[in-house]
């Protein structure tokens, strides 16, 4: 052979293409025929061409290549010329097409000396385009063809790769043995086939021959992207024996030997895993030392905080690989959740839900983000923060969305409105909460809650209609003392006084404590008195100054009823034992007024002169000022009711979800 036509060849075979065209350039040059004239141009024509059109070169040989086909189809190098067009293809990655080329080669060539080679490239074709049992057919044609015999053996570690790649485990072993056998330089030549062996040996129970086969794939082809998964796997298994440092050892090495590729992201995965999961434990000062000093001893050069956990993860988060990306928007929100960054935890795991490529982890960046939510909710409750509970609410508003519906969430949310006077937004939540949970254990709370609520907001009509569910769903319900009270206040300002009446009679038998005792006897008087019912109205005063401490306002309303029923003997001690007592300026000036207008109608005028030249340099009273006084007593007394109205708002126990 020519030398000229020598050095060419070892060009391609260097992968100098454009050298080789060169060099059979010059020879056809010299030496335009001869035997191996013919051969060079069928070469050249495979051969990229500095003319080509940039990003079209593999189109341009392509189309030489079949353009010499077609002129000399008779030729013996017309076979070659169709296996180089599969070559083109497959260089460019169009297995399909390489895959389809080869197949006409064999329709074309049954017998050709090429077939059985031909055969294995197609084979290699199909997986490497992830056609695992199409290539494994192939590669079964090549191993049981006789004429092929000479490729058997490239033929069955192929076959061994395919069934490897499908998990047809047993039978990879198999043909992996057979190889081994008969030509084992094969499995080492080629970093996928050691890697895989290795897969297969952990499949069938030979975790230890598993490590050598991946110790093998990393010795020899320490810069193939196999290496370094291999190297994930030693990592992986010897994390799961205990053996943590050997595995952040080898995860090291694979982060820093691919570090853009993905056997180095999944080493950082890895390694960043590790730091999690020490992180989240309490641990001693000497835990922390022999934990760096043993890194130092194996030349890991790691942060063990969780800002790194944050460096770290939040550069794996756009990872190609979803599972990597996935598990590392997972840490990203545990680290600024420890980091007490709670709304960015919140935008992290939020944007984990939305983007998780399986449903495992989607459900746990809910259950996390949820957790997350409720803490935050609860925290600002027990400390009844109640403004701050709401801000939080209302600005992570998508991300409750994203969570299931919490009862005691929904609860604490209406309690924090209704705490701030805003009983709209309030009934919004508690209609809400019933709607969503009409069996809610809280039922009757929430009924509880929206009639107390409606009763503020004035809202009559509802307390009605929520008030007689509360009271036919739960008859002896322990917020029923509180309903009826509601009750009996709309239908005292809707001066439906005999149904007032009722309710608060009702009411007694449910509401304990002094407070509530006497503010329900109070106005109980008060509609007794609007309907005329003096007498009841005595009998509900009497009751309410018999509970212990007597109340100065009650004895002075006692004083008014028997000064109205005409029993000024009565009313003058009362009002003397409120002029005793420290009472507001205007309530004792009532009580010295009505007691000096009782002396009057007693035939004691010396001494009403006395008390009302007192109150005013008067020595005779006169209408203008009985209205003065009063009006301003009756302020005082509205207000004295208002601090002694027995306590709606909720009560300081913890709510259960």
């Amino acid at each position: 052979m020519p030398e000229m036509i020598q050095h060419g060849q070892d060009a391609m075979r260097a992968g100098q293409l454009l050298e080789a065209r060169d060099m059979f350039a010059t020879y056809l040059n010299e030496q335009e025929d001869g035997k191996f004239a013919e051969g060079v141009r069928w070469v050249m024509a495979s051969l990229p061409d500095p003319s080509d059109e940039p990003g079209k070169e593999n189109f341009q040989r392509i189309k030489r290549l079949q353009a010499m086909k077609t002129s000399h189809p008779e030729s013996v190098y017309a076979p070659w010329a169709l296996c180089a067009m599969g070559e083109v293809y497959w260089e460019a990655r169009w297995f399909s097409e390489a895959s389809g080329i080869f197949e006409e080669f064999l329709r074309s060539y049954p017998e050709h000396p090429l077939a059985g080679g031909v055969m294995v490239e197609a084979g290699l074709g199909y997986l490497s385009n992830k056609q695992y049992l199409e290539a494994a057919l192939i590669f079964r044609r090549v191993v049981e063809e006789p004429k092929w015999n000479a490729h058997r053996i490239k033929g069955a570690l192929g076959l061994a790769d395919a069934t490897a790649k499908a998990k047809a485990w047993k039978q990879a072993y198999y043909w992996y043995r057979v190889v081994e056998a008969e030509r084992p330089e094969l499995i080492r030549q080629s970093a996928e086939s050691s890697y895989h062996y290795g897969l297969t040996e952990i499949a069938v129970g030979n975790p230890a021959m598993a490590i050598s086969r991946f110790l093998l794939t990393v010795n020899l082809h320490p810069h193939q992207e196999a290496a370094g998964r291999a190297l994930n796997h030693i990592s992986e298994k010897l994390r799961k024996e205990g053996h943590d440092f050997l595995a952040l050892y080898f995860a090291d090495h694979a982060r820093q030997q691919f570090p853009d590729q993905e056997p180095g992201r999944r080493g950082q995965a890895a390694l960043t895993r590790w730091i999690v999961e020490f992180v989240s434990r309490e641990h001693a000062k000497e835990d922390w030392n022999k934990v760096y000093q043993r890194l130092d001893e194996l030349e890991i050069y790691l942060s063990l905080s969780w800002d790194y956990v944050l460096e770290t993860a939040g550069a794996l988060s756009y990872a190609p690989e979803n599972d990597v990306a996935d598990e590392s928007l997972l840490w990203m929100g545990q680290a600024y959740q420890a980091l007490e960054d709670y709304s960015d935890a919140v935008q992290t795991f939020t944007r984990l839900i939305i983007a998780a490529s399986s449903d495992v982890k989607r459900l746990e960046g809910q259950e996390r983000l949820a957790s997350l939510l409720q803490d935050q909710i609860r925290w600002f409750y027990a400390r009844k923060a109640w403004v701050p509970l709401l801000k939080f609410h209302a600005d992570h508003r998508d991300a409750f969305q994203l969570v299931p519906l919490e009862r005691e969430r929904l609860l604490m949310v209406a309690q924090a409105y209704q705490q701030v006077n805003l009983p709209a937004e309030a009934l919004h939540w508690y209609d809400q909460l019933i709607k969503e949970y009409p069996n809610s254990p809280h039922r009757e709370e929430i009924l509880l809650q929206q009639v107390l609520v409606a009763q503020e907001q004035g809202n009559g009509s509802l307390v009605r209609e929520v008030g007689a569910s509360y009271l036919q769903e739960f008859p002896e319900g322990r917020g029923r003392g509180q309903v009826e009270i509601a009750l009996g206040m709309e239908a005292f300002a809707d001066k439906r006084y005999v149904e007032a009446i009722r309710n608060f009679t009702s009411a007694l038998q449910h509401v304990d404590g002094e407070v509530g005792q006497r503010y329900l006897l109070r106005n109980r008087a008060r509609a007794n008195r609007a309907l005329g019912q003096m007498e009841l109205v005595v009998q509900d005063m009497r009751q309410a100054v018999s509970i212990e401490p007597a109340q100065a306002s009650d004895v002075l309303r006692l004083g008014d009823a028997m000064f109205d029923q005409g029993d000024y003997v009565e009313a003058q001690s009362l009002y003397d034992q409120v002029l005793a007592l420290d009472v507001p300026a205007a309530l004792h000036t009532w009580a010295k007024y009505r007691l000096a207008v009782s002396f009057e109608h007693m035939g004691k005028s010396a001494e009403a002169a006395s008390l009302l030249a007192e109150i005013k340099e008067l020595k005779t009273r006169s209408p203008e000022l009985e209205h003065t006084i009063r009006s301003a007593a009756t302020a005082v007394l509205d207000e004295m009711s208002l601090n002694e109205t027995p306590s709606t708002r909720i009560p300081d126990v913890p709510i259960k979800s």
